[in-house]
């Protein structure tokens, strides 16, 4: 990672079906929640207002890490500007600049803080990964052989290595798994900018066309189905078709964990298809308005899938971010014009929380329109939506229940 370890070899290549399905050894996380049940998110810290000194108001938060002193930092877009706030959430300093000059960036698409107390952040838009000292003040840049893509792009290992997601092969001849067109894949990025050791990413991408509505939660579609995956800290990658509840984790030398867990699908309840039949009728009416024509979405499923995504955080634990039981929210009445229909039925952001020896810690339920970037021993930060929609970062501490 910039003055960095010798880059760990990941994953040349990760092994084919035959191959997983040789070395693969099941564990069931069945076991009760070492969390307990009812498990607590307090709210510790809340940092943000709706008036006062502009270091202090926040219009489109994009990303948020934390020092291992507490310290954060946090990218917003609107201004757009990196933040410092120590650990008490006081104001520190700015970080960097908008634009394409030496420590300055376009767009962050993702933060983290090096093992010597440096931060890194990757600027798709740039192409380049910048690194800054402790004390805010620009180092050096690495310039990227592709551009980054899709969501969260950037990944840091504990050893101090980048990670990039990328579509850009240059030549590397590899091939999608799951799918054919042109494959994405993480690149452990050497201090010239090019790929070495490569993880190819299974294809997640829906073969027919889908609604993706845009949450203060994250994007929400209606139970698409496929592999989903995430790429650890550890040295890894965590793969699981959410159509089972089974999670494989990849390792470098071609064995394969399989965690697995017996819990009942979610059924789609009668309102929420409903809600859901609503917002793609609306997506058509959208599209023939502009002369496109309208999409062929697929019949929505009696039961959801078990999950929508996975994260890993600083600790190497599995976030499962779980399909769960949605119930009706009041809303406020559209603006005049607007005929979106209400986003009344939702799911609160739940998560099984695994940890990669397949031990299952708990289930952890977070408030309404939350988000969570970081989460290291008992605390997360992330964001929250106040009465007005305004962003606010929060920490908030995980209490075990029962």
């Amino acid at each position: 990672t910039l003055q960095r370890a010798a880059a760990l070899p990941l994953v040349a290549c990760l092994c084919g079906s035959a191959a997983i399905a040789q070395d693969t050894v099941v564990v069931r996380a069945d076991n009760p929640p070492e969390w307990g049940h009812d498990i607590q998110v307090i709210e510790e810290l809340r940092i943000g207002a709706v008036d006062g000194p502009d270091e202090y108001i926040f219009g489109s938060i994009r990303s948020v890490t934390v020092r291992e002193d507490g310290s954060i930092f946090v990218y917003d877009q609107q201004v757009p500007i990196i933040r410092h706030y120590s650990p008490d959430g006081e104001y520190v300093r700015d970080i960097g600049r908008e634009g394409a000059g030496p420590g300055e960036y376009r767009r962050v698409d993702g933060m983290y803080i090096l093992p010597d107390h440096r931060l890194a952040i990757l600027d798709a838009r740039s192409s380049r990964i910048s690194v800054y000292d402790s004390s805010g003040t620009f180092l050096e840049s690495v310039r990227l052989d592709g551009r980054p893509d899709g969501s969260n792009p950037f990944v840091v290992d504990t050893a101090g290595n980048f990670y990039v997601r990328t579509m850009d092969l240059r030549g590397a001849g590899l091939r999608r798994e799951g799918g054919a067109g042109p494959p994405r894949h993480f690149v452990n990025i050497s201090g010239r900018g090019v790929g070495s050791d490569t993880i190819p990413i299974p294809s997640s991408e829906p073969t027919s066309a889908v609604f993706i509505m845009s949450t203060r939660e994250g994007s929400r579609v209606p139970f698409l189905d496929g592999p989903v995956s995430a790429l650890s800290n550890r040295g890894y990658l965590v793969v699981g078709h959410n159509r089972t509840y089974a999670l494989d984790l990849r390792s470098l030398n071609g064995r394969v964990r399989r965690i697995t867990r017996d819990v009942a699908a979610e059924r789609v309840k009668r309102e929420e298809r409903a809600q859901w039949e609503a917002f793609e009728a609306w997506s058509n009416r959208m599209l023939q308005q502009r002369g496109a024509p309208p999409r062929d979405y697929p019949s929505l499923p009696a039961t959801k899938p078990f999950f929508r995504g996975l994260a890993v955080d600083a600790d190497g634990r599995i976030w499962v971010d779980r399909y769960a039981e949605a119930t009706k929210h009041d809303v406020k009445a559209r603006e005049p014009g607007d005929d979106r229909p209400p986003y009344e039925w939702r799911e609160p952001p739940t998560f099984d929380v695994i940890r990669p020896d397949g031990r299952f810690l708990g289930t952890v339920v977070l408030p309404k329109d939350t988000r969570i970037y970081y989460c290291s021993g008992w605390h997360m930060w992330g964001t929250v939506a106040g009465g007005l929609g305004e962003p606010y970062v929060v920490r908030f501490r995980i209490q075990p229940g029962a």
